[in-house]
Order: structure tokens, then sequence, then C-alpha cells
């Protein structure tokens, strides 16, 4: 895995989620997410269905939606903020082939 704190394989033309839950040191009790931003790096290539993270139900977790459109490998940059003001940066790698 590497530098990176995750990673998925899509194949071209595939729509799926990428995302985080935070649990332990990450969400300590009676904290929640708060917001979250979602950047893709490359920028093209594998299309992010927003900039904005999606937040769960529970409030414990982030996720975006992705289309993949070329072979390659992408950086999607997940930027948390917490009810206790605290920020947490994940990257997931997500590699994308035919």
């Amino acid at each position: 895995m590497g530098a990176y704190d995750s990673d998925r394989i899509m194949r071209i033309g595939e729509i799926d989620f990428v995302g985080f839950r935070f649990s332990g040191g990450d969400l300590p009790t009676g904290v929640t997410v708060a917001s979250g931003t979602v950047a893709v790096v490359p920028g093209t290539g594998l299309t992010l269905g927003s900039g904005t993270a999606l937040i769960t139900s529970a409030q414990d977790g982030v996720y975006a939606w992705l289309t993949a459109v070329t072979a390659g490998e992408y950086d999607v940059t997940f930027t948390t903020t917490f009810s206790d003001t605290r920020k947490l940066i994940r990257v997931y790698r997500v590699t994308v082939i035919a």
C-alpha cells in the first residue's frame, strides 16, 4: 500500500464509491464528522461526483462517488473536519484498468 491509507482497483466504465470510516483515536466518544472535501489527482481520467465529501448517516465516515474513465493511477484525497475542529487528511489510491 505504500504511502496511501487505502487502495482500490476499478475498471474503465465502473462507477463506485471510496471512502473512510473513522474510529478509535480518529473518532473519540461524542465526536462526529462535521464536513469533508475530496479531490482527485491527476484531474482527468477518474471523474469525481463532487468536491464535497458525502458523510455517512452515522456521521463516522466520508465517501465519494467516482467514475473510472481512463486507465492509470489516481490519488483521491479526503480532508475531513470533525466536530471538535480536528482535521485528518487521508489518501485513497485508485488504479483504473481496462
